[in-house]
């Protein structure tokens, strides 16, 4: 009798520790992996804008804009336009696009500057991968979440 409430104890002492831990993880993995870095958000806006298109309902929430304004709106410059449809035409020929961050520049608390970076595959040679850029403003809003203001072609 004694013994199994020993073994009922460490149990529970167990599950205890095994919930703060899990609750630990859950916390951080939340704000690790979703948009709580503006680089997430800036990587995730161009890769669904490069190969999901036609869910703007998705691309506003990542981008935190107003139901009224469209996501490609975001765009600057007819070279970022450009380079958008390039990579849309690649992604179209099944050609893999590797979505990543290059760089990114913090002009001050509330504003940044990420360079997403998209390698593709050009040609015959499947192992030399050519980049495109794309530069993403990101900026706090009043509320401290991240939004994306605008797009414009990398250098």
């Amino acid at each position: 009798m004694v013994e199994s409430l020993i073994r009922a104890g460490v149990l529970a002492r167990w599950a205890r520790m095994g919930g703060v831990l899990l609750t630990f993880c859950v916390v951080v993995g939340c704000s690790r992996f979703g948009f709580s870095e503006p680089q997430d958000r800036a990587r995730e806006f161009v890769e669904t804008l490069v190969t999901a298109p036609g869910e703007s309902d998705k691309l506003r929430e990542i981008a935190r804009l107003s139901p009224e304004r469209q996501p490609e709106d975001l765009l600057e410059g007819l070279s970022a336009r450009v380079t958008l449809d390039f990579l849309r035409a690649r992604r179209t020929q099944d050609m893999a696009l590797n979505f990543s961050v290059k760089d990114m520049q913090k002009s001050d608390n509330d504003h940044r500057l990420v360079t997403i970076r998209v390698g593709y595959a050009d040609g015959a040679d499947k192992a030399a991968e050519k980049e495109l850029l794309l530069q993403v403003s990101v900026e706090r809003n009043g509320q401290g979440d991240w939004r994306i203001t605008h797009v414009t072609a990398g250098h």
